[in-house]
Order: structure tokens, then C-alpha cells, then sequence
């Protein structure tokens, strides 16, 4: 069995071209920001990216709304945020 947690290798690589990106941005500012602040995406959307993912991005070009209405089915408390 391997020692090397694939998950970790993942979060690892993303934190990585998060950085990347954000080195890439601050070469483009004129000046030194005092802070940055990075968003994340809400969980429900999260559960969104999955299903089109899962999916296949090409099924729900144009129209998302079957995604998010199989996330609110799946998990009703979800509803109010996706509206």
C-alpha cells in the first residue's frame, strides 16, 4: 500500500496554484496591497460542481437548473441557500 494519501497530494497541488495565481495577480498590481482576501464557494455550489461533474459539463452547458434542483432534492435544508 502506498504512503502517499492522494488526498493530501490534491490539497496540496491546489493550495499550490492558488498561490501561483495570487503571485501572478500581485505582479500585475502597481502598488502592495495591504491584505488579500480569498472567497470560497458556498457548500450547496460546491454539490453543484459535483453533479455537473459527474454529469459531464457538455449535458448541462446553458442550463444549470437540473443540477442545482438535483442538489435541493438530494438535500432539502439546501434550498434556501440556492435560491
Amino acid at each position: 500500500a502506498s504512503k502517499i494519501d492522494a488526498g493530501v497530494e490534491v490539497a496540496e497541488l491546489y493550495v499550490s496554484r492558488v498561490l501561483d495565481d495570487v503571485r501572478n495577480i500581485l505582479k500585475l498590481l502597481r502598488s502592495e496591497p495591504k491584505a488579500i482576501h480569498l472567497y470560497t464557494a458556498s457548500p450547496w455550489k460546491r454539490d453543484v460542481a459535483r453533479v455537473v461533474l459527474a454529469r459531464g459539463v457538455r449535458d448541462l452547458l446553458g442550463d444549470i437548473g437540473p443540477a442545482i434542483r438535483e442538489v435541493v432534492k438530494a438535500s432539502p435544508e439546501r434550498r434556501r441557500e440556492a435560491a
